[in-house]
């Protein structure tokens, strides 16, 4: 009778390796590239991009802007407002439309906003993240890993946007709980280039109740713009 050597009792167990010991992904197993894209992209001022609007309320950091696919391959980021805030780069603008084109959820939001103080100029670093709303339980999970990263920008991190394999699984196995804690590098400044904004304040968290129309938030929000204009005229003007 053959015996191999796993079962021989006469033989010792060969240790384990990190090969041998690692169980393969089942198969059938979702894969995060058919359920989930990520990527960042800078965006400069330009005839195009009315980037003034980044220091504006209406351009919150952490918050879904609204994309609009237009004629001629160009994809352009709206404000809040539904106002024209920038055109995206042809590259990530091509990236985007497949993902539409897909039926994926599509989520852009702003990470950071930059003011170059020669040219008095802002540019802006945007994410953009996309769900395949096929299998309700994969694109929930991820539902919720999106809001999640959403939070933490808004709180003024700077975390990856794109998920390993390994890190999907993760999402799915805590239904979104699980987010990454890892920071991604800050975009190289060039000379004379200041970080403008990197968190949500907290009038642009009520303009965005208001938004919502929460009751009793747009008169406090409003007020706060008010005062907030103000200042950017001032800080501008000395500048």
């Amino acid at each position: 009778m053959n015996i191999n050597k796993a079962t021989d009792p006469n033989k010792p167990e060969a240790p384990s390796t990190a090969i041998d010991s690692a169980e393969p992904r089942p198969e059938g197993a979702p894969r995060v590239s058919d359920h989930y894209a990520a990527f960042t992209f800078t965006v400069a001022g330009s005839e195009d991009n009315d980037l003034a609007k980044l220091s504006s309320t209406n351009c919150s950091i952490g918050e879904r802007l609204p994309l609009s696919f237009e004629d001629g391959g160009k994809v352009v980021l709206m404000t809040r407002g539904r106002n024209l805030l920038a055109v995206v780069p042809q590259e990530h603008a091509a990236r985007l439309r497949e993902l539409d084109a897909r039926g994926w959820e599509i989520v852009i939001t702003p990470l950071l906003v930059l003011y170059t103080q020669e040219s008095k100029s802002f540019s802006g670093e945007f994410a953009a993240m996309a769900i395949n709303p096929q299998g309700a339980e994969v694109a929930e999970s991820l539902r919720g890993f999106v809001r999640r990263i959403l939070k933490r920008i808004k709180g003024g991190d700077h975390p990856h946007v794109t998920l390993t394999q390994e890190q999907f699984e993760k999402v799915l196995e805590t239904r979104g709980e699980w987010c990454v804690t890892r920071g991604a590098p800050m975009p190289e400044k060039r000379k004379g280039e200041v970080v403008f904004k990197r968190r949500q304040s907290r009038t642009e968290y009520l303009q965005g109740l208001s938004y919502e129309h929460r009751v009793g938030c747009s008169i406090a929000s409003w007020s706060f713009i008010a005062l907030v204009v103000v200042g950017i005229v001032l800080l501008v003007w000395l500048l």
